[in-house]
């Protein structure tokens, strides 16, 4: 009883009773169930499309990796997630442009908030205009407490992470729209145009039990009563788009595998594309970042686990352990406005990570960090995350 009032507060229905929840103005909205909004007809088709595919022509356990990541219902959930309206805006209305006119929208909104010229009504006004805008254009609610200015600097770093997760769904919604007039053997259709390979690694084999002793060494964290990580199953994946800018980097030196973590609605662009730094998509691009230039990487699993934010109801995670080439690393911040003339990349210590003596160096001259957690105190109780490298 005392759950069912406080679920009624906070949604304005009772979780006793079967009801189609609408969107109701300052309540919270149930999404623990990935469903597709009835308007959106052509996304129902192209989930029992995908869903419902089987073709020999690829790999099974491979079939289920790909119905995971573009599983039409679960991209339509995180649609409900991030606050989208999917039913005043289908998946198929999603698209670049309209994310590009939402975006530079915000970025009128940051700069008003960093305006002490302004009167407090002519900025609400302002800001309020601004957003009226905004919700023509993505049906989003920017902030659950109505028309704030986002003086919170966390406020808007939130809402720009959230754009990169937009822009994912997009694009992995354009690859499954791909398929829509393919008859026959339309998962073998969409991994061809992911162009990438992917080959399911045994779990007998050696490879196998070398990637879980690194994770089950490095997957320790203070959290770690709350959940257990267990590796299900290991791809090899090579894109290649990725691999032949790989190649130029490659004679840098100081190459290591390490872990990088990212939400399931990610790899449709990661499969496509492969990884890229946020200055690379363009648009996506926010100022006064330089971070946003690199990529970040962690020699222990459970910090990129945290990346990939699953949840109790939807525990399946996707972890990248990718071969890194570090160069002439720095963990001087002042470098990281330099371009490349001090260093290649860039560390920040934290207290915890691998004990470096116990570094393998495999056969292709590769080091693994499989050493035992060694808890530093470089930066004294400043940073309770362990190291982050970002190329």
């Amino acid at each position: 009883m005392a759950f069912d009032a406080k679920y009624f507060k906070k949604t304005g229905y009772s979780f006793t009773k079967e009801t189609r929840c609408k969107r109701m103005v300052q309540k919270f909205y149930p999404i623990g169930t990935a469903c597709i909004p009835d308007e959106d007809s052509e996304a129902i088709k192209l989930d029992n499309k995908i869903s419902e595919a089987l073709c020999n022509k690829v790999c099974p356990k491979v079939q289920n990796l790909l119905k995971v990541i573009f599983n039409v219902k679960s991209i339509s959930a995180t649609m409900m997630e991030l606050q989208v309206d999917g039913a005043k805006l289908p998946l198929n209305n999603l698209t670049a442009e309209r994310i590009m006119k939402a975006i530079k929208i915000i970025h009128q909104l940051e700069a008003l908030s960093t305006k002490t010229d302004l009167k407090k009504q002519e900025r609400l006004r302002k800001v309020t205009k601004l957003k009226q805008k905004f919700y023509g254009i993505l049906p989003m609610e920017l902030s659950v407490h109505g028309c704030r200015a986002f003086d919170d600097v966390s406020d808007m770093r939130k809402i720009k992470n959230t754009f990169k997760h937009i822009f994912d769904i997009s694009v992995a919604y354009d690859q499954i729209q791909k398929v829509e007039n393919v008859k026959k053997d339309p998962i073998y259709k969409l991994y061809q145009s992911l162009n990438t390979e992917l080959e399911l690694v045994e779990k007998d084999s050696e490879e196998f039990n070398m990637i879980v002793e690194y994770g089950s060494k490095t997957c320790g964290a203070p959290r770690e009563q709350y959940y257990q990580l267990k590796i299900e199953e290991i791809y090899k994946i090579k894109n290649h788009e990725s691999h032949k800018k790989y190649e130029k980097f490659y004679r840098l030196g100081n190459r290591m595998l390490l872990w990088k973590g990212n939400r399931l609605i990610n790899y449709g662009r990661i499969f496509k594309k492969g990884i890229q730094p946020m200055a690379a998509i363009g648009y996506l691009s926010w100022k006064n970042n330089n971070l946003e230039k690199g990529i970040d990487f962690s020699d222990m699993m459970w910090k990129a686990v945290l990346d990939c934010e699953a949840t109790y109801t939807n525990s399946t995670g996707l972890l990248l352990l990718c071969e890194v080439a570090l160069g002439r690393t720095s963990d001087d911040l002042s470098d990281v406005n330099k371009t490349h003339s001090t260093a290649d990349s860039f560390k920040y210590i934290g207290q915890v990570g691998p004990d470096l003596s116990g570094n393998i160096i495999l056969e292709n001259e590769v080091i693994m960090p499989v050493g035992d957690i060694d808890k530093s105190n470089y930066y004294g109780n400043t940073n309770q995350y362990p190291d982050i490298l970002y190329v």
